[in-house]
């Protein structure tokens, strides 16, 4: 008997991986590609269409078997738009053909559907005139575009007992478009695989290709079920020393579909159990030994527990982030924010049975306590968990001001006595009503102010009120008035403005540099009180120099302009 194996390759996003020599596949086997030449394959990923992308990656294909297999191409949807019989047996089986098939691959031209049936019904109709068996592979990141079912199709084939398994790899598709390749697989007395990126949809096309024809007797049951009923599960099989699954299998949600059947041969395997629908976590078996001789049977139990949080702040609900994480295993299994909705807060979680840590961080407050972490929480089957935690907070009004005027300021909140002086919370009060003063939610406690004020030059620019009392429930106010006087420095020529560097020292110290030119001159400058030296230099002139002192007071305007001649 001839045994073919069909490779179907629907939308193919990364490099194929495929051993020239396989212990479960005669290298002498021959292999037809059927590739997809739908319009849809003019669609781009990171910058080249897909159809650029699976013609290299046959090409790959080609280069890593063995010369001395057969292969064949066909291809569908690439001479006509809107004809679902558009199916073309480009290459026939053969060795020596591989250039003859990229250039084959080279000349399509993407514009027509996706006959997912009729390409079956084809290569079936192929297999019972040749009275042949094959393994047929399927890749696809959709379902039927000509209105045929391809999982009906499989079915009355395998009921007709045509001899083949049909594998199906889905690449990023919906869950609609999955449900119907998981049933043509199932059909087709093969599985299912799911791949999200390019490393996985390589393992995955590896893995179907190296499945024989007949398929091992199944040596494995796995049942899955969860509060006493069957439930839907995606099964793995590992090897020990694998990281990539070498089968996997769905156990579906009714009796028909479930626990999952796999044919392995003799030896040791990790089991890894996947819920769909629901919100716990994956369960693995660990060390499994599988014996040809006799069935294994094991059932996996997703009945879940339940972990209640209520979060409030000043005893009203209030959102938070919540992160919960399984303590044995360091990992994070759930979380989200509670809102201030009855419909979610309490925030309620299905869980694996086990010991979990729960952090809560309160959103829109700041200060020193604004996270609270219950650690080594038990949560059992068939039970609900309840945790609460009442966050406490004090307004904290900040207000600056400048001779009693609003005043432009950048602020930062730091708890007090902190020797780092970590800002907890700030902001900028400008000089508007509607932003000054402005106000921040703080956990109770003592805390620090620093203003930094815009457009005030000389000492004491920038302050600190220190040690102010937030209180629970309570409105603390952090105000602060600057004093300041102005001068106003320029210089003139021939009793024109003229353009000058002006700068200001204090103490020996620049406090303010900037040019007197055009609009702004002379330059008006805004100090806090004090003596300063001024330093006022031509830009021409070769550079002639003025020095002098002012000496600036509270609510006082002065002027000094410099003549040159």
């Amino acid at each position: 008997m001839i045994r073919y194996i069909y490779i179907v390759i629907l939308l193919i996003f990364g490099a194929l991986h495929v051993q020239s020599q396989n212990e479960s596949v005669d290298a002498t086997t021959p292999i037809i590609l059927i590739l997809d030449g739908s319009g849809s394959m003019w669609g781009q990923i990171q910058g080249k269409t897909k159809i650029e992308i699976a013609r290299k990656v046959t090409g790959d294909l080609l280069s890593k078997l063995d010369p001395s297999r057969p292969v064949g191409l066909v291809v569908y949807g690439h001479r006509q738009k809107g004809s679902c019989d558009d199916i073309q047996r480009l290459v026939e089986p053969g060795v020596n053909n591989r250039d003859k098939i990229l250039d084959a691959l080279s000349r399509i031209n993407p514009v027509g559907k996706t006959p997912l049936a009729n390409t079956a019904i084809m290569v079936i109709e192929h297999l019972k005139s040749d009275n042949s068996s094959a393994t047929v592979i399927l890749i696809s990141d959709g379902a039927e575009s000509c209105g045929g079912d391809l999982c009906e199709v499989v079915r009355l084939a395998k009921e007709a007992k045509v001899d083949f398994v049909l594998h199906i790899v889905g690449f990023d598709i919906g869950e609609s478009d999955k449900l119907a390749l998981e049933c043509a697989a199932k059909a087709g007395q093969g599985v299912y695989l799911d791949a999200s990126n390019a490393e996985e949809l390589g393992a995955a096309l590896d893995q179907a290709a190296r499945e024989t024809v007949p398929s091992l007797p199944p040596s494995l049951s796995v049942k899955v079920t969860k509060d006493g009923q069957f439930h839907d599960a995606t099964v793995q099989i590992f090897r020990p020393e694998d990281t990539q699954y070498i089968d996997s299998r769905r156990a579906y949600g009714q009796k028909e579909g479930n626990p999952a059947l796999f044919g392995l041969s003799n030896g040791t395997y990790q089991i890894k159990v996947i819920p769909i629908g629901s919100d716990v976590s994956e369960i693995w078996k660990k060390d499994v030994l599988i014996s040809s001789d006799e069935l294994k049977e094991i059932e996996i139990d997703f009945t879940a527990g339940q972990l209640s949080i209520l979060t409030t702040a000043n005893n009203e609900k209030w959102d938070c982030v919540v992160n919960i994480t399984n303590t044995s295993e360091n990992k994070s299994v759930a979380g989200g924010r509670t809102y201030k909705s009855i419909n979610s807060n309490p925030m309620i979680k299905e869980l694996n049975p086990g010991i979990y840590d729960v952090k809560i961080s309160a959103m829109k407050l700041s200060g020193a306590s604004t996270t609270k972490v219950f650690e080594r929480v038990e949560v059992k089957a068939g039970e609900t968990t309840s945790l609460e935690h009442n966050f406490e907070y004090g307004e904290l009004s900040v207000f600056a001001s400048n001779n009693g005027k609003l005043w432009d300021c950048v602020v930062n909140t730091f708890v007090a006595g902190d020797p780092r002086k970590r800002s907890v919370a700030g902001g900028r009060t400008y000089k508007s009503s509607s932003h000054n003063p402005f106000s921040d939610l703080l956990t109770p406690g003592k805390y620090s102010v620093e203003y930094r004020a815009h457009y005030i030059h000389g000492p004491g620019w920038k302050y600190v009120l220190k040690d102010l009392d937030v209180k629970v429930g309570e409105k603390t106010k952090a105000e602060y008035d600057y004093e300041t006087g102005i001068a106003r420095i320029g210089a003139t020529y021939k009793g024109e403005p003229w353009t000058s560097n002006v700068t200001l020292y204090k103490d020996g110290t620049s406090v303010y540099s900037k040019r007197a030119s055009g609009n702004y001159n002379p330059r008006e400058i805004v100090l806090t009180p004090g003596t300063y030296e001024v330093q006022v230099t031509s830009v021409r002139l070769n550079g002639e120099s003025e020095k002098f002192t002012i000496n600036i007071v509270k609510g006082v305007e002065i002027e000094k302009m410099v003549e040159y001649d």
